[in-house]
């Protein structure tokens, strides 16, 4: 068996793959489909949040708009999330269930 020596050097030490950023993004859509739907939801929510604030103007207290606005992008990502874990447990209980009996 040959062992594999350290890095004499530091700087091959932290030499990685550079992933750039739309790769990295493919892979987390990839391996976390509803935590990244979250967060496209949410970015939406604050999105319509903000054309809301502008076209609408002063109808309540920009405090109180806030404070919606939060709740909304909160909601839209947890709200994803809980869907990903019903498919998630349906897909590991109940349909490989199914596959296994056919």
């Amino acid at each position: 068996m040959s062992e594999q020596q350290p890095p004499t050097e530091l700087s091959s030490f932290f030499e990685e793959e550079d992933e750039s950023l739309k790769d990295t993004v493919i892979n987390q859509f990839k391996t976390k489909p509803f935590v990244m739907a979250g967060i496209i939801g949410m970015v939406g929510a604050l999105g319509l949040g903000y054309r809301r604030y502008k076209t609408q103007g002063y109808l309540v207290s920009p405090s109180l708009f806030i404070m919606q606005l939060r709740v909304a992008a909160q909601s839209a990502v947890v709200g994803c999330l809980m869907c990903g874990m019903i498919y998630n447990t349906l897909d590991k209980h109940y349909l490989s269930k199914k596959e296994k009996k056919e």
